[in-house]
């Protein structure tokens, strides 16, 4: 009984992803061994965000290094991807607004790490999130982005995922709060 419990389980999973289990893509392996990220404030080169938390630096860290925009739930068991945590983390610290703010800027890196950063100046400061939202809509609104969303792996253009920003979407869907 358990099983079959199990198996109608994840047949409901996968019906309301929008894909079948031989539609589901595994994110590639890295390319490189996997290392742990020291969360030292020199890495990140901007001595303003000492006040983070060890645990505010290294999802500082893990969003700046994104591979991946991606939404809440990914994978074949709707599992919430390690940006999304990590967003949630940094979301929680007492500077947060400056943290998205320098993610939004690109000043980390990643082109996902910039998404995840305006998603989290809708929710901290909304006056920055308009200034850095002009900014990377035109800067970068006719380039794409790896996205992982639901059980599909793709690129995706900015400019069709900047409205599920501007209008909340997706920083609510982060916080849980569909």
């Amino acid at each position: 009984m358990l099983r079959s419990t199990s198996l109608v389980a994840g047949l409901l999973l996968l019906a309301t992803c929008g894909c079948r289990a031989t539609d589901c893509v595994r994110p590639p392996a890295p390319s490189e061994p996997i290392v742990v990220l020291d969360p030292s404030p020199e890495d990140l080169d901007l001595p303003s965000l000492v006040g983070l938390s060890d645990a505010g630096l290294l999802s500082l860290k893990v969003l700046a290094e994104a591979t991946h925009f991606t939404g809440d739930r990914v994978g074949e068991g709707g599992s919430a991807p390690v940006q999304v945590e990590a967003w949630r983390i940094l979301a929680r610290e007492p500077d947060a607004a400056h943290a998205f703010r320098y993610l939004a800027r690109g000043c980390g890196g990643s082109s996902p790490g910039k998404l995840f950063g305006l998603c989290g100046l809708w929710l901290k400061d909304r006056v920055a999130f308009l200034d850095e939202f002009a900014a990377l809509k035109e800067d970068c609104g006719d380039a794409t982005v790896p996205t992982f969303f639901g059980c599909l792996l793709g690129e995706t253009p900015v400019a069709d995922l900047l409205p599920a920003i501007e209008d909340g979407t997706f920083p609510r869907m982060f916080l849980g709060a569909r």
